[in-house]
């Protein structure tokens, strides 16, 4: 028995190219922001003493006068913003990696007509879209 497509299924067909188009960008947006974090990257190992900042959360106290131990408090390729606002990071963090993992759903979703033709598939696909959009703008707001 053929039905007629509903109203959101048309809708979804329509703005298809136009949703497949953002979700693409979030994700390659979020792709070079995990690759290339706010702050930047170190470009050589630390010394034993970590930079410390007025005013910034400290994952680690100030080391006692005692010699340092031979490992380094951070190394080559380490996000700066790790050390200096570790919180910062940690929220830009889990919401850049949520944005990106909902962008792929996203265009799985819109590729597939036999999940993003039926209802349960379309408000997935808008649940999908809402999270993606949400969780981007909180990795920038960080």
């Amino acid at each position: 028995m053929a039905t007629e497509p509903t109203e959101d299924i048309e809708f979804l067909w329509k703005w298809r190219k136009y949703l497949l188009l953002l979700a693409t960008l979030v994700a390659s947006v979020t792709y070079v922001a995990g690759l290339n974090p706010p702050g930047g990257i170190r470009s050589e190992d630390g010394g034993n003493e970590p930079e410390y900042r007025a005013g910034a959360v400290h994952p680690h106290p100030p080391a006692p006068a005692a010699p340092a131990p031979a490992v380094y408090p951070f190394r080559v390729g380490d996000p700066v913003l790790v050390h200096t606002y570790s919180r910062r990071y940690t929220a830009f963090f889990y919401s850049n990696a949520t944005a990106f993992v909902a962008s792929l759903v996203v265009i799985m979703f819109l590729l597939d007509r036999r999940i993003s033709g039926n209802r349960v598939g379309l408000t997935v696909l808008r649940s999908a879209m809402l999270l993606d959009l949400l969780a981007l703008m909180a990795a920038f707001a960080a």
